[in-house]
């Protein structure tokens, strides 16, 4: 036994702890010993030889008090229950306090153990941890929760008494100011508890900061967490602390306070605000329990001299500026997750179907503040909500200015409109930023987007974004007032905020923000994306914002109609590669449409638009389409007043595949080899479209039923692209196919691994490409004699063809039929044939 217990009968106090806990048991036994109370515990005083089991029954049997450490291994652990229940079964009513319940980790207190006064001691520091220790021990042993500390004078001068007996539960602290609780609050759990562990977490006084833009919500969240905790406080000081014109000042309102609590001392000429301020502080420190909130303040300096210097209190900030972090923990405030947002219009809003209470969440952002404008506007007016989305599309600024949400005095439209006033007055470059931003999508930007090309921004734009820390700047004012985020990288603008911007022409003289826009993605992204990964990245990271500034523009009331038309067929390039053609057929009709109508469009351009399109409506199955768009494409091409002959022989070699894969075997044969010729006489010949043709001429001999002949083909476009992985993958996944063709699955195999490999590596695991790789390894599978890992590779296959095409493409057809295939080298026949009747259908 520890030294402490030796020769006690009745040792003060056993710890009961599972092994996980053992460095609180042994903290506290030291704290516990420290004070002169003797400790049983099993890491001390359990020693070699002895058993551990009697060790512990006769200690509990001993001890007059048991501390139980709870926690979530402790509450599964046998011995920790038999221990604390031998402790409730001496003391049940609780009269001796036989047993006192320590958490030391979030857990519950089940059963029994909930009847019994607890304490935490957790999430707290080291003296706040030995503080409340001594409080529970010292009430336990005592029977009593008589304050260590005379309690202050209640007479003039001082802090007015608050009541120390307790509250009924929801009855309002003694001083209290607090606007009334919003019903129709919504979400914020997570919030309210990251708020909730930053003003009890540290060492007081506590003062955390809620920032976030207009409108997300942090007056409100201030105001539902006080509501929640006011049973914390025995005095809660709301300060309204935004500069306007009809508000009462925030020394006025501290003054107030001051007048609240008792205090007998008035500013007058004599005695100034800064002497109330230092007695008003002085009396909160001779208090605990309160809390002081400055809510919307526009600067540390506006509040920093009202903030309490030391005491037991809390402070709560709310506000929209950058700049609070001086002063203590600072919790950005987004917007609501989606599930919230539907709730909240739901709610506000009982007409609205679920389907309409999303749609409406995406179209506004998830921006509380226009959820509840939007819902309050629906309900008075009862407008479907259909006709609500559309108008959205069309008269965003007019709905904006419309509907008020409970408890706000600003709405949409206006709730920016004292920022934007400030900063053109004072950074006016950083509104032009903001307005360019504005006509793109609601994504992170690039900042680059401006630095690279800062020529072709108006000024004074164009000198800062020629300027690292002046740039810096500009995106730091609009960080600062809460109009975007920004990080080392990006920038990022709320989807309402671009609405209402939109609406302005942010000082911008000359092309309009959109055309600028427009300029900037053309100036940015590279042209060339068929078999150039290397670009890929970019067009990625920029697609969203070319795809919203092309939407944004008006067919043609631009004078960037050319530079729409080349990013929309770019685009349409771009998606088609990956795997969305019926995306991609969308865009590039709509490049077809704007050139048609563009003054001194030349041939060429039409021609690279509508030999994409051709590909894309190759692939969605709309074969003889494809093939009068190629034939137009060639035609412009070939009547040119200088032909291209390598645009000419990539068109070529397009149209040679649509035939193809109509089955035009004869027909494509002279096509491919047209361009084949065109390639091989090149003075300069693009190595990977040789190997497009020569591929393509191998397929069509191997349909014909030459895959000997076919093989060649493959085999020598393999050595002129060995160091191109794509066009490495494509090639073996031919070859792989003409060596199926002629009985040789097992080497078929091995070159199909490899392509599948590359290709999933270039275009992930959805791409119709790959899908088109799974159903040769499948095929050369079943003729190895494996059906069933075929089997899988032809579902997969399925899968990603249904999702990019739909149920009634040709190639879902052929998936059915490699399916049948396996399941019939499985013996499922019957399986089989309906697959083959389901085939039917779709061919008839």
């Amino acid at each position: 036994m520890s030294e402490s217990a030796v020769g006690q009968d009745e040792p003060d106090f056993f710890v009961s702890y599972t092994k996980t806990d053992r460095a609180w048991a042994e903290w506290i036994a030291w704290e516990l010993e420290r004070d002169r109370y003797g400790v049983l515990i099993q890491a001390w005083d359990m020693v070699p030889g002895e058993n551990w089991v009697n060790s512990i029954q006769d200690g509990v049997a001993r001890a007059k008090r048991t501390i139980a450490l709870l926690s979530p291994d402790y509450l599964s652990s046998t011995y920790g229950k038999a221990e604390w229940q031998v402790a409730w079964r001496d003391d049940p009513v609780g009269d001796q306090r036989k047993l006192i319940v320590l958490r030391v980790a979030e857990c519950e207190r089940p059963g029994l153990l909930g009847s019994i006064v607890s304490a935490d001691l957790f999430d707290l520091n080291e003296a706040q941890t030995r503080s409340e220790l001594r409080r529970v021990i010292n009430q336990a042993v005592t029977g009593r929760a008589k304050p260590t500390d005379q309690p202050p004078f209640p007479g003039p001068g001082r802090l007015r008494a608050i009541e120390v007996q307790p509250r009924f539960p929801g009855a309002l602290p003694p001083i209290w100011n607090v606007p009334a609780r919003n019903p129709n609050f919504t979400g914020r759990d997570s919030d309210l508890d990251r708020l909730r562990a930053a003003l009890t977490s540290h060492p007081m006084p506590t003062l955390c900061t809620l920032h976030g833009m207009p409108g997300v919500g942090k007056t409100q969240t201030a105001i539902e967490y006080i509501h929640r905790h006011k049973n914390d406080y025995d005095l809660v000081w709301w300060i309204n602390a935004e500069k306007a014109e009809e508000a009462i000042g925030i020394d006025d309102q501290f003054i107030e306070l001051g007048s609240e609590i008792g205090l007998d001392v008035v500013k007058t000429p004599r005695v100034g605000v800064e002497v109330v301020i230092r007695l008003i502080h002085r009396a909160l420190r001779d208090r605990n329990r309160w809390l002081l909130v400055f809510d919307n303040a526009e600067s540390s300096r506006d509040i920093e001299d009202h903030l309490p210097p030391a005491g037991s209190g809390q402070v709560l900030i709310t506000t929209r500026r950058d700049g609070f972090r001086v002063l203590g923990d600072v919790l950005d405030l987004d917007v609501l997750e989606r599930e919230d947002s539907i709730m909240m219009l739901r709610r506000c809003a009982p007409s609205l179907t679920r389907s309409d209470a999303v749609a409406i969440s995406e179209r506004l952002g998830d921006l509380p503040l226009a959820l509840a404008q939007a819902a309050a506007y629906l309900d008075k007016t009862q407008l479907p909500a259909s006709e609500y989305l559309a108008l959205l599309q069309t008269r965003a600024a007019d709905l904006h200015s419309r509907g008020q949400a409970d408890r706000h005095p600003n709405k949409i439209a206006t709730i920016w409109s004292a920022s934007l006033n400030e900063l053109r007055a004072s950074v006016p470059e950083a509104v032009q930023l903001l307005t360019l931003c504005s006509w793109l999508a609601p994504e992170p930007v690039p900042r680059d987007l401006f630095n690279k090309h800062a020529t072709l921004l108006p000024a004074p734009l164009n000198a800062t974004a020629n300027d690292p820390i002046a740039f810096a700047d500009a995106v730091g004012a609009l960080a600062d007032y809460s109009l975007a985020r920004c990080t080392v990288n990006d920038i990022l603008v709320h989807r309402l905020v671009q609405d209402v911007i939109r609406q302005d022409d942010g000082n911008i003289t000359g092309p309009s923000p959109l055309d600028c826009v427009l300029t900037l993605l053309r100036a940015d992204l590279p042209a060339e994306i068929n078999d150039k990964p290397s670009n890929w990245p970019r067009w990625r990271q920029l697609l969203r914002h070319v795809l919203a500034a092309t939407t944004h523009q008006n067919e043609l009331d631009s004078t960037a109609v050319a530079e729409t038309a080349w990013l929309l067929d770019r685009a349409g390039n771009y998606l088609y590669v990956h795997g969305r053609p019926a995306d991609a057929v969308g865009l590039l009709e709509r490049s077809v449409y704007l050139r048609e109508r563009i003054p001194g469009t030349g041939n060429s351009e039409m021609a690279t638009t509508l030999n994409y399109l051709g590909l894309g409506l190759a692939d969605l199955g709309q074969r003889h389409s494809a093939i009068e768009v190629l034939k137009r494409a060639l035609h412009l091409l070939e009547t040119a007043d200088q032909p291209d002959d390598l645009a000419i022989a990539e068109v070529l070699n397009h149209l040679g595949w649509a035939h193809v894969l109509l089955g035009r075997l004869a027909a494509a044969l002279p096509i491919y080899k047209r361009a084949l010729t065109i390639h091989e006489t090149a003075d300069r010949p693009d190595w990977g479209k040789v190997a497009a043709n020569l591929n393509g001429l191998g397929r069509a001999l191997a349909d014909l039923g030459q895959p000997a002949d076919a093989l060649p083909l493959h085999e020598r476009a393999l050595q002129l692209v060995e160091a191109d992985d794509l066009w490495v993958g494509t090639t073996l996944a031919y070859q792989g196919r003409a060596l199926m063709d002629l009985g040789r699955p097992a080497e078929a195999l091995a070159l199909l691994e490899r392509a599948f490999i590359i290709r999933e590596t270039a275009y992930g695991s959805d791409h119709p490409w790959l899908a088109t790789v799974l159903n040769h390894r499948g095929r050369a599978l079943t003729d190895l004699g494996r059906p069933a890992e075929a089997l899988a590779l032809h579902e997969r296959a399925l899968a990603i063809h249904e999702a990019a095409y739909g149920r009634d493409h040709p190639d879902v057809v052929a998936d059915l039929d490699h399916m049948a295939r396996a399941l019939s080298g499985m013996g499922r026949h019957d399986e089989a044939i309906a697959l083959r009747r389901r085939m039917v259908k779709k061919d008839g």
